[in-house]
């Protein structure tokens, strides 16, 4: 029975040792659990410490981001404001320039309208003096006209009065006129005219620089302001003054065909230069339009020999002869 006790206390002995090394050894697996969750639970708070250290980079780094989005976005709208502000910038400076440019076309065709005008300025200017230059020299080689004829005229005892300025000749007929109401020529008016055409065409024929300048040379016959007996108003626009006029007209130019017509027939009168003549001859009636002193006749219709015992009647029927030259 102690055997079989001791046997059993050796059997318990050894379930006790095989139960003590047992619990030895999860004791042990326990420390190195420990131990492997202490180092796990260091690791871990150095991890979280890493985290937390990252998630304070990270939230560094996303404030400094949002305040750079931030600033971005105020960038941006400025950019969008300065976009817009040189987009407007830039469509007024299009339409200055497009301003620019149609003022520089009118510019340009003011230019080429003022180039033009300064060409016909400068043409009209041209003309101008021209036309002086050919007046000068037309006035010139009137007043030469005018000096052959005085000097001729002299040279052969003619009286006739010479127009200083347009060179117009009246002939006198040695103090012999033309009759009331009439056209034909007296003996004395013709014995004059033999006398002073051949001098007269001479001095404009006769000079062959002379005569290709002649344009025309006039007879002019002239009537007193007389009609019916009695002195119409020239200057009235009555029936009675028109009716006057017109037959004046009729009569002033009769006489100045009646000179026209003796001093070119060969039966009355040949001279040198008669041919020359009669190409550049022609007759004009100018009644009392040109009756000289117009201004001072009288305004009013008074008796012809009143009219005339005032003025001289015979005077204001002379004829005149004159040269034109060409323009």
């Amino acid at each position: 029975e102690l055997k079989q006790g001791k046997a059993a206390a050796e059997d318990e002995k050894t379930k006790l040792m095989d139960e003590q090394q047992r619990l030895k050894q999860e004791l042990e697996t326990s420390f190195a659990k420990l131990s492997e969750l202490e180092r796990g639970k260091a690791a871990a708070e150095d991890e979280k410490m890493r985290l937390i250290a990252d998630q304070m980079r990270l939230q560094e780094e996303l404030n400094t981001s949002q305040t750079k989005l931030a600033d971005l976005g105020e960038s941006k709208e400025a950019a969008e404001d300065e976009k817009d502000r040189l987009f407007a910038d830039q469509k007024q400076l299009q339409d200055e320039l497009a301003d620019s440019k149609a003022k520089l076309r009118e510019l340009e065709k003011s230019k080429t309208a003022t180039e033009d005008e300064k060409e016909r300025l400068l043409a009209s200017q041209q003309k101008l003096q021209k036309k002086l230059g050919d007046i000068e020299a037309k006035d010139k080689l009137r007043q030469n006209i005018i000096d052959r004829l005085k000097e001729n005229f002299d040279r052969h005892g003619i009286d006739a009065d010479i127009d200083e300025v347009t060179g117009e000749v009246t002939l006198p007929f040695n103090k012999a006129h033309f009759d009331f109401d009439s056209a034909e020529l007296k003996e004395e008016m013709m014995a004059y005219l033999q006398k002073i055409i051949p001098v007269y065409a001479r001095s404009i024929f006769g000079e062959s620089r002379t005569h290709k300048y002649i344009k025309s040379i006039e007879v002019i016959g002239y009537a007193s302001p007389i009609y019916m007996g009695k002195f119409v108003d020239p200057k009235s626009l009555s029936d009675e003054t028109q009716t006057a006029l017109n037959y004046n007209m009729d009569l002033s130019y009769r006489r100045a065909r009646s000179i026209f017509k003796y001093i070119l027939n060969e039966h009355n009168m040949k001279y040198r230069y008669q041919k020359e003549l009669m190409l550049y001859l022609k007759v004009t009636g100018r009644s009392y339009l040109e009756t000289n002193p117009l201004e001072e006749l009288p305004t009013s219709s008074i008796h012809m020999d009143e009219f005339c015992s005032k003025y001289d009647c015979e005077k204001l029927q002379s004829a005149v002869i004159r040269f034109n030259l060409v323009e």
